[in-house]
């Protein structure tokens, strides 16, 4: 049940006392519009205006996805170090290069980029990783050591999926799962993650 609102701002609102009169009174409520359209409502309350929303270029939406990635690093920067932050906002510029864009892709998702940040922050992972977009924007991370390689695609919530590949007595092996950011540490010690991290 709706009520009329009275005297309103944003610390007070008054409840006027509800009664038939009222509701027979009040005008019909304008249907509901998809969060695309935007509305004007003139004085006369059954008079809709409808404007089309204008769909973003290919540049807007790589601006957009940057500023957005860098707007929320900068809100943690506190705890980054300098090289590391300056090295972030590198990555991400390479990353939407509008110039080496590809149609259908899907700019960096930022979920997925804070789960990256977050896990360099708590130490799980480190070094200087190469970065890349999945097609969806889920963001990949990628160690090489020599001929052996990590993989890590980040998601929402901290969840990660890695894939190790080495080679071990000229044998080429992959092991490949899902695990936690936090997690990441213990699964990847039996094949010595740290050598990556390190930088080594």
């Amino acid at each position: 049940m709706i009520y009329p609102i009275n005297d309103f701002s944003p610390q007070t609102a008054v409840a006027v006392p509800f009664s038939l009169e009222i509701l027979e009174s009040a005008p019909s409520p304008v249907r509901y519009i998809p969060h695309d359209r935007s509305v004007v409502v003139s004085e006369q309350p059954r008079t809709v205006v409808r404007q089309i929303a204008k769909s973003k270029s290919t540049r807007e939406l790589l601006f957009d996805a940057t500023a957005e990635a860098k707007h929320w690093t900068s809100q943690v920067a506190m705890r980054l170090d300098p090289q590391a932050r300056l090295s972030f906002f590198r990555q991400l510029d390479r990353l939407h290069d509008e110039s080496e864009w590809f149609e259908g892709d899907r700019p960096i998702a930022l979920e997925s980029y804070k789960s990256f940040v977050r896990a360099y922050l708590c130490g799980s992972i480190g070094g200087k990783p190469a970065l890349a977009l999945a097609q969806d924007g889920r963001l990949i991370a990628i160690w090489q050591n020599g001929a052996d390689k990590l993989t890590i695609e980040f998601f929402p919530r901290d969840k990660v999926r890695y894939l190790v590949s080495r080679t071990d007595d000229g044998a080429r092996e992959r092991f490949a799962g899902d695990t936690s950011s936090g997690r990441l540490p213990q699964v990847l010690s039996p094949f010595k993650g740290a050598c990556w991290f390190n930088g080594s």
